[in-house]
């Protein structure tokens, strides 16, 4: 997959984007859907990864078992791989808008369309996914959207797009209806009213009880609480700390004004009185760029804007939830896509709204239909960019920590425990509850007031004492003066298990004489639990004094020794675990040692490889030393085997090695030459090979050149402009194409001028496989009256031409040839049954053949009657 391979990347800023719902669509109606894909398939997630794009991309590929195809040349046997725009690749990702991913063992419906080099990705990006979920009341759906949030946008007529609740079977029957070219039944959607989800929706917005984390993309910045906002101190202070300057990129056709919709959207964001936000138009490096189709197409074909926001990855907190940074915004909107400036307004403003962190107004609690924010636009009667107030909400609170909420002081709190009673390992809920604006709770041990022995904080947390213990907790909020404790405590009792089962081990379980391991024993019961260790088997043995912890070290064993250990507790016990036993070998002490650098001979500045070996039983213990033996200093720190050393002068090396029965012993001492002179970059002469492959097949690059200290890049493309490999960085690199490229490499020294150079340009030529002959519809049997003939045919695929050779007999007999060179074969008028098949042959290397099944041709005599006369 051409796409795939890898490109250079210098970016400093890690690029993140809002979900699906960032992204507005022109959404096509089901018929269109089925017959615009190019493949539809019912698939499970196995696993995914990402992988390095030649774009500058990062993509994800999801590995799909393949349920049923219903549209398409895909095979239910083959897995699946789609290629999805977005991932993590190191310390670099990339989320794009309208982006899908495929959780490990989710199911969907998927509509499926091609990458320019022929891989599958889904269809639209969030369009052509279907998820199958059930709601409360077991009613199977398939629902899309549900995943990356609502689709944002309108059907090709103008009106709002509304996502249809779906009837699972229904839809499916009519999937495979339309993909066969028959008109299916539509009566797949199912009243919403009759619907019951497990989630809350609050249908009235007043910003009551609501924090910053309610209103922003859950999970939006992928790892960092609640999602993206601007920084503090940017937006959320009074008279504002900072501004967010756009420049715009492109003028919008249609007979709309794409400054007027980028001004009305930053103004209306702007003009909310409660909260700080400065959006300013002009310049800046945010960008709104009209007539954008490349960057709106990033959501797919029928997206007409798409918002990604940058971050430089700093997290902080506000509102009691932890954010991530935005650094930089972009603002994509698709060319031609309305006449009406109203409705431009609106888009650019939702997008702007996107680009502040803020997620759609109806996904999720608080929610409202009515809102710039909403999933949809009305095309006929739009809002403009005139916030409504699920927007104003929104703003005022991610962008001002104080929206004007009414705050009333925490009263007395209660609080409980479930269960009351526990044995000592298992865990109790403890949960708190206290009148008032947004509490926050603390929690203790012992009677309410004493502080001494704080065990955590929330309304609700989970305790795991292993003695009776009681709890209280400490209730306040941002407008009571004095935190408030409970008026009394609740107590958790803890019973006493005794020990039953103790399981000891050792590590190692092999080691030299005068050696060291480590004995542990997991055990259960209530806690404290008491141990003491023995050598022997139990139940008798020699106690070893001293060792009454869970895990003990044992030194200088110079004998093979079993050990075991005695567990007990306040209400039972003793009980004795399983013996082990450590065997011990003989130790050889390190008789040699040499040591070896790669390089011997630097320049100033580059490093050398030093590396040490020795004899004897090993571990070794390994110090490096300046100078030579017995006599050097000691590098602090270089204790391995081997290390990397930069030094700035010629300086000689050795190492000391030592092991649990002798030493140390000196290595012999090897000397690093540091030179100054350098020698530039030269004569870079670049080959492949072979050079001509078959799509599928490997060469090999490889590069030679003079020069000091050189490093190499491969390219794809012809000097000096080309994309760089991300990986292809030694002299020779293996490369699979899918299709003729060429290649250079650009090779770098540690002096000189010029600096790099580029090597000749070599071209690796991709040639299709050939497809060996298979037979895809054998020869049917048939039936004939005596004195007729039959015609048989064959089914075949394979590179042309392919050849055929009728037989009469059984498959295998080639006795009898039959027939000229066809796939269709008339047997000539037959008195008797007789057997038919045909082996086909291809062109490919290697001469292989392909037989089909035996073909039965049937006599029959004609039907016995009296003649009719005329």
């Amino acid at each position: 997959m051409s796409k795939l391979r890898s490109a250079g990347v210098s970016s400093l800023v890690l690029l993140i984007a809002a979900s699906a719902s960032a992204a507005s669509f022109i959404v096509p109606s089901d018929r269109e859907l089925v017959r615009a894909a190019k493949a539809i398939v019912i698939a499970k997630s196995v696993t995914s990864y990402s992988v390095p794009g030649a774009d500058n991309m990062i993509y994800t590929v999801f590995e799909m078992d393949v349920d049923e195809v219903i549209k398409g040349d895909l095979r239910i046997d083959q897995r699946l791989l789609l290629v999805e725009p977005g991932g993590v690749l190191g310390h670099r990702g990339v989320l794009v808008p309208g982006s899908v991913g495929y959780r490990v063992g989710e199911r969907a419906l998927v509509f499926l369309d091609t990458q320019d080099d022929g891989s599958w990705r889904t269809w639209g990006m969030v369009l052509g996914k279907f998820n199958f979920v059930r709601d409360l009341h077991g009613t199977r759906l398939l629902l899309r959207g549900q995943d990356e949030g609502a689709i944002f946008g309108w059907d090709a007529a103008g009106s709002a797009h509304h996502e249809a609740v779906r009837a699972e079977e229904k839809f499916l029957q009519y999937v495979r209806a339309e993909a066969c070219g028959t008109a299916g039944d539509a009566s797949y959607t199912l009243d919403e009213s009759a619907i019951v989800w497990n989630r809350k929706v609050k249908t009235t917005v007043n910003g009551s009880g609501f924090h910053a984390c309610d209103y922003v993309f859950s999970g939006f910045a992928g790892g960092f609480g609640c999602g993206a906002k601007w920084p503090n101190g940017m937006f959320d202070q009074p008279g504002g700390a900072g501004s967010a300057g756009f420049s715009i990129v492109g003028t919008q056709s249609g007979g709309v004004n794409g400054a007027t919709a980028a001004a009305a959207g930053a103004n209306a964001w702007n003009a909310d009185s409660l909260s700080n936000v400065n959006l300013s138009i002009g310049s800046g490096s945010n960008q709104i760029k009209f007539d954008d189709n490349a960057g709106a197409g990033a959501c797919g074909a029928p997206a007409v804007g798409c918002t990604s926001v940058g971050s430089n990855l700093q997290t902080f907190t506000f509102d009691g939830g932890t954010f991530v940074d935005i650094a930089q915004v972009l603002v994509s909107i698709r060319a031609s896509f309305t006449s009406n400036q109203s409705l431009l307004n609106q888009i650019v403003c939702h997008e702007l709204g996107h680009g502040l962190g803020f997620r759609h107004s109806a996904d999720s609690s608080p929610s409202q239909a009515t809102a710039v924010m909403m999933a949809s636009a009305n095309a006929g009667s739009p809002l403009g960019a005139n916030l409504q107030p699920w927007d104003t909400d929104a703003v005022e609170t991610v962008y001002n920590p104080s929206p004007g909420v009414t705050c009333s002081p925490v009263g007395v709190p209660t609080v409980s425990a479930n269960p009351t009673t526990i044995q000592s390992g298992q865990s109790s809920q403890l949960s708190a509850s206290a009148t008032g604006t947004n509490p926050t709770f603390t929690w203790f041990t012992g009677s309410p007031g004493n502080t001494s022995n704080q065990v955590g904080t929330g309304a609700s947390i989970s305790v795991s004492p292993t003695t009776t213990t009681s709890y209280w907790v400490r209730a306040t909020n941002s407008c009571t003066t004095s935190p408030v404790n409970s008026a009394s405590s609740v107590t958790v009792t803890v019973q006493c298990v005794a020990p039953t089962q103790a399981n000891a081990s050792a590590n190692p379980t092999t080691i030299v004489t005068g050696g060291s391991t480590q004995l542990t024993v997991a055990a259960n019961g209530s806690g404290p639990l008491s141990f003491q260790w023995f050598t022997g088997n139990p139940p008798s043995g020699s106690l070893i004094t001293g060792a009454t912890s869970q895990t003990i070290q044992i030194n200088n064993l110079t004998t093979t020794t079993t050990f075991y250990v005695q567990v007990s507790n306040s209400c039972g016990g003793p009980i004795n675990s399983n013996a082990v036993t450590v065997t011990v070998q003989p130790c050889t002490p390190p008789a040699q040692a040499t040591a070896t650098a790669q390089p011997t001979s630097i320049t100033a500045g580059g490093s050398t490889q030093l590396s040490v070996t020795a004899n004897g039983t090993g571990p070794f213990t390994i110090q490096w030393f300046t100078g030579f033996p017995p006599g050097g200093s000691q590098i602090f720190g270089a204790t391995t085997a081997s290390i990397q050393q930069s030094p700035g002068v010629t300086t000689s090396y050795y190492a000391q090695v030592t092991n649990a029965c002798g030493g140390p012993i000196n290595s012999n001492a090897v000397t690093v030459t540091v030179t100054s002179s350098c020698t530039p970059p030269s004569n870079a002469v670049a080959t492949a090979t072979p050079g001509s492959i078959q799509a599928g097949q490997t060469a090999n690059l490889a590069v030679s050149a003079n020069g000091t200290g050189l490093t190499f890049q491969w390219f794809t493309g012809t000097p000096p402009n080309g994309t760089a490999i991300i990986g292809a960085t030694s002299a020779n690199v293996p490369v699979t194409p899918a299709a003729t490229t060429t290649y250079f490499a650009r090779v770098t020294g540690q002096c000189g001028n010029p600096n790099p150079i580029d090597s000749n340009a070599v071209t690796v030529t991709v040639a299709a496989a050939c497809v060996d002959p298979a037979i895809t519809t054998h020869p049917h049997d048939a039936t004939i009256v005596v004195g007729s003939s039959a015609t048989l045919t064959v089914a075949a695929t394979g590179t042309p031409t392919l050849h055929f050779q009728w037989f009469e007999g059984a498959t295998g007999d080639t006795s009898k040839p039959r027939g000229a060179d066809s796939p269709t074969f008339n047997t000539g008028p037959l008195t008797k049954k007789t057997q038919y098949w045909v082996q086909v042959r291809g062109t490919c290397p290697g001469d292989k053949r392909a037989n089909s099944n035996t073909a039965t041709v049937d006599v029959k005599s004609p039907r016995n009657g009296r003649p009719v006369k005329h």
